[in-house]
């Protein structure tokens, strides 16, 4: 899981628009929580588990997925 997370990540902030990106997985009962790229580029200040992103028009409809999802499986 920690590769396939840190393959993406990498791949994600190569794009020109993106500093940063965390990406959080949950699977099998373990998180794997990991952060890449700067917040303010060229400053160093790398995300956190503390970071707070904006939320964009795609996450709300995954979310709403996932939400949803939840309540079918009855978590």
């Amino acid at each position: 899981m920690d590769e396939a997370i840190q393959q993406s990540g990498e791949w994600f902030i190569k794009g020109k628009d993106i500093t940063s990106v965390s990406i959080g997985v949950y699977s099998r009962g373990e998180v794997f929580t990991h952060h890449f790229g700067e917040l303010d580029e060229g400053q160093g200040n790398r995300p956190t588990d503390d970071t707070m992103y904006e939320i964009a028009s795609v996450t709300k409809t995954m979310t709403g997925y996932l939400a949803a999802r939840a309540v079918r499986e009855g978590k």
